[in-house]
């Protein structure tokens, strides 16, 4: 694999792992589909400029949330999500 294109795709490798999410989480969050992020991620397609530091941008954002306990857009869908599936649904509401 040639030089630039595999420093890409271990940066979307690291992205993927600092964000913490699952990678159709993470490529949802950036407006791609999961499988055009494995395309990335397999340097069989190159993503553009402004893609790449979008997701080098929101994993370290997703990262420092994480580190310091916030929640963020994902982790409160999924939280909503389980509270419903409770039958909280004052709960829900609440962090919707």
């Amino acid at each position: 694999m040639e030089d630039g294109i595999e420093a890409v795709v271990d940066g979307l490798g690291r992205a993927l792992a600092d964000s913490g999410l699952t990678q159709a989480e993470f490529a949802t969050a950036l407006g791609t589909s999961s499988s055009r992020f494995s395309a990335y991620r397999g340097g069989t397609t190159m993503p553009s400029a402004a893609f790449y530091l979008r997701a080098l941008r929101l994993a370290g954002s997703l990262k420092a949330a994480n580190e310091r306990g916030w929640m963020t857009p994902q982790s409160t869908a999924r939280e909503v999500r389980r509270a419903l599936r409770k039958s909280d649904v004052l709960w829900a509401l609440k962090m919707s």
